[in-house]
């Protein structure tokens, strides 16, 4: 698979519900490449790993180091339900026969991100005094990182287990409370901060078309799938349950869930060949 570029989810693309149907008659248990959708349940980023400096949010604020909680915003509730995270994905092909099976190393990266602080976060002056209150929103970089990768082992016909690493650089932007237009931006990329490794090690699923998929309210779901594929992050297909799932690194920890999409007219907003566009910015 190329370089994949994050950015430009919303576009139309025909070619996603093409590759779905190519799934389907794929040899062997395999999943296409596509996206999948997340739900950020919980999480918390570590400012002692980057540390805002002082005078950051006005002169003479103290640096702020604090373990910040948080908490997913969704991207687009209207067509991505609760999705605030967007993972795109190559083929995953496991070639042989038998079990335990390896896949291909398979290339992952996060397209979208959308996070939000819990509650305010609290700003002091000249040594812990005259507290504000400011709210934190995480998105992503327009700093480009490296593909991460995934590696995936059959264990049976429709699952196994699975080891990830997604490189990310956030941005981080924050906003007072009450004075809406004092904003400061801290993005990561552009502050020479490395990018942020975060691992993974959970179960998967794979849920082909023709299977009524888990305990998911079936009009929730387009052909069976939660995303343009039939690989699912965190599920145990013998349970029947979205678990969670988590990607950490010392600087940023995050809690998911698969999130099913609501209707099919989302799967062509998700635009599976045509998340090559130009990177937006939300903000």
């Amino acid at each position: 698979m190329q370089n994949i570029t994050r950015g430009g989810v919303f576009l139309l693309a025909a070619a996603a519900a093409a590759a779905w149907a190519d799934s389907s008659v794929a040899e062997g248990p395999a999943a296409p490449e596509g996206v999948n959708l997340l739900t950020t349940e919980s999480g918390q980023a570590d400012f002692s790993f980057f540390v805002m400096p002082a005078d950051f949010f006005a002169p003479g604020s103290d640096p702020f180091l604090s373990v910040v909680p948080l908490v997913g915003a969704p991207l687009n509730p209207a067509t991505l339900s609760s999705a605030d995270t967007i993972i795109r994905r190559g083929d995953v092909i496991f070639p042989g026969a038998g079990f335990p099976r390896p896949s291909d190393p398979i290339p992952i990266e996060i397209i979208e991100l959308s996070l939000t602080s819990v509650a305010p976060i609290t700003v002091t002056f000249n040594g812990g005094l005259d507290p504000e209150l400011w709210l934190l929103d995480v998105d992503l970089s327009a700093f480009p990182v490296p593909n991460g990768n995934l590696d995936a082992i059959l264990q049976k016909p429709n699952g196994g287990t699975y080891s990830a690493n997604l490189f990310l650089q956030p941005r981080f932007i924050f906003t007072k409370v009450g004075e809406p237009a004092q904003i400061r931006e801290f993005d990561t990329g552009n502050e020479g901060v490395p990018e942020f490794n975060l691992t993974s090690a959970d179960l998967f699923s794979l849920v082909q078309p023709v299977e009524t998929p888990l305990d998911i309210p079936a009009d929730l779901l387009f052909p069976g799938s939660p995303a343009t594929s039939n690989f699912w992050f965190g599920v145990d297909h013998a349970i029947g349950t979205l678990d969670l799932f988590r990607f950490d690194s010392p600087e940023l920890s995050l809690s998911f869930r698969t999130t099913p999409i609501p209707t099919p007219s989302a799967l062509a907003l998700l635009g599976l060949a045509g998340l090559m566009g130009t990177r937006r910015r939300r903000r």
